[in-house]
């Protein structure tokens, strides 16, 4: 009798860890799901507001047109941004990512090539996002679109490269493969004190 009565606790407790782990395996495959998920709707909306802004600025703009430091707030003040992305400039951002993160924008001209680029801050952006977006191939091509020319993780507390080796590509040195994306977008840690940096030339 007793030796039937432990037969069926055990079975019980089986069946109970069973479920558990079952349970678990659930919980965890959910989880991951809605990370990944997350991480892909981030991508793409990203992806969405940096071509548009870029598109934007190239039909608006001449290269040859003065610096404009606050093309963001240009860019927002011209109903060219989508409205879920709008801020009201408190604190200097304009642009807001899907992640929370402010998005600075504005033009840089290099007095030695004379060349004109686009320039676009990305800040708290996740790594898994970052390495998804910022790769291009030889002739500057990439998700973000073309004229692509740089990309590189920053610190805004010291204004310095947080690697000053691995933490940045220019096309100079040929395309930024996704394993170099990968091994560069490392270093953003998803926090506001950390930005990635990522450039168009404007002709292109």
């Amino acid at each position: 009798m007793i030796a039937r009565l432990m037969r069926r606790r055990g079975v019980t407790l089986i069946e109970a860890v069973l479920f558990i782990s079952i349970a678990l395996a659930v919980i965890v495959g959910g989880l991951v799901f809605y990370q990944q998920a997350a991480i892909a709707s981030q991508t793409q909306a990203t992806i969405r507001l940096a071509q548009a802004l870029v598109a934007e600025t190239r039909s608006r703009f001449r290269p040859d047109d003065a610096k404009i430091d606050n093309l963001d707030e240009v860019m927002v003040k011209a109903g060219a941004v989508p409205g879920n992305a709008v801020l009201d400039g408190t604190d200097g951002c304009w642009v807001q990512s899907q992640w929370g993160g402010c998005i600075a924008f504005k033009s840089s001209f290099i007095k030695s090539s004379g060349e004109r680029y686009m320039e676009m801050k990305l800040y708290g952006i996740r790594p898994a996002v970052c390495a998804r977006i910022v790769p291009f191939d030889e002739a500057g091509n990439g998700v973000l679109g073309g004229g692509r020319t740089y990309a590189a993780v920053y610190s805004e507390s010291s204004g310095k490269l947080v690697d000053g080796v691995n933490g940045w590509h220019s096309i100079a040195g040929g395309a930024l493969t996704p394993a170099k994306a990968g091994a560069l977008c490392s270093y953003a840690d998803g926090t506001d004190d950390v930005y990635v940096v990522v450039t168009w030339r404007w002709n292109s």
